[in-house]
Formats: C-alpha cells, sequence, structure tokens
C-alpha cells in the first residue's frame, strides 16, 4: 500500500453538459471521482485526496487533500459548468496544492479528467509532462468525450511524464 496525496482535476467547462454521456459529462465525472476517492482513502488511513476544477473563469481548488471522505463528496457535489477549460494551468495549480500537502511522506498523484479539447500546443504539454516527471509527481489521465481530437497530446503529455512505465 502506498502512501499517496491526489488531487482530482474535474473538467467542468461548458462541455461537461453534453449528454453523451447520462446524465452528463459533469455528472459522470463527480461519480467516477467519488469512486476513486473512495478507495483511495481505504487503501490506506493517511492518505488524502484533494478536488479541482479547471473549467468556467478559472482553475478553482474546492478542496485540499484531506482524508476526511465526507469533505471529498461535498466538494464533489454540485460543481457547475460552463466556460473554457484550462488544462495545462489546472495541472500546474494541481501541482502546487500538493506541494503543499501535510504529510511530505506521500507520493504525488494528479488525476484528471479530459472531456473537452486541448487546444494547448503539443511543445507546451511536453514541457508541463518534463516538469510533473522532474518533482516526482505521477500522472493518470482519464479521457472520454473528444477522444479522437486529444489522443496524440494526450500521449505525447503521458509519455514525457511517464517513468520506467510505471
Amino acid at each position: 500500500m502506498v502512501l499517496e496525496a491526489v488531487m482530482l482535476c474535474i473538467d467542468n467547462s461548458a462541455y461537461a453538459r453534453d449528454g453523451d454521456l447520462v446524465p452528463s459529462r459533469l455528472a459522470v465525472q463527480e461519480e467516477v471521482a467519488g469512486l476513486i476517492a473512495g478507495a483511495k482513502t481505504s487503501m490506506h488511513q493517511e492518505n488524502a485526496v484533494g478536488v479541482l476544477t479547471y473549467g468556467e473563469e478559472r482553475v478553482s481548488v474546492h478542496l485540499s487533500p484531506t482524508n476526511d471522505m465526507g469533505a471529498v463528496l461535498s466538494a464533489l457535489h454540485g460543481l457547475r459548468c460552463g466556460g473554457d477549460s484550462d488544462f495545462v494551468r489546472g495541472i500546474q495549480i494541481a501541482q502546487l496544492a500538493l506541494k503543499h500537502r501535510m504529510n511530505k511522506n506521500q507520493k504525488q498523484r494528479i488525476i484528471a479528467f479530459v472531456g473537452s479539447p486541448i487546444k494547448t500546443p503539443e511543445k507546451q504539454l511536453v514541457t508541463l509532462g518534463k516538469q510533473l516527471k522532474k518533482n516526482n509527481v505521477a500522472l493518470d489521465l482519464i479521457s472520454f468525450g473528444e477522444v479522437d481530437h486529444n489522443a496524440q497530446r494526450l500521449k505525447l503529455l503521458n509519455e514525457a511524464v511517464d517513468s520506467n512505465g510505471t
């Protein structure tokens, strides 16, 4: 069992309103994020989970990493969607939130939901990936919706972060 601090990055841009997933992309993200948070907190009592959104007008940290599952579910409930997504800034702020975690022995992990087109240039994504790798931050990507549009960009980001297939 690994002791880790996790930031869940939710895509609450205007694309999250789409009804291609029932009832909406945002509701599905909330449900899956709740399941992931429950699994992480039950793995080890000192694991911490935080919640961040990167849609609407700005990136918002709704909850700093905590081991209180009730607070996580409360932060996930009632998220609003709108505006454009800022994926790169969301990942950067998640990294900053993890840097200020209470227990420095926890491994850092970002789990990002991607449901809207990523407009960031590929070179900037590779730079972001290298920065995450340098700071020992693991990145898990959950892509849905705009999969074809984002596939190449997310693959480049994943390859830049990936350290020996872990």
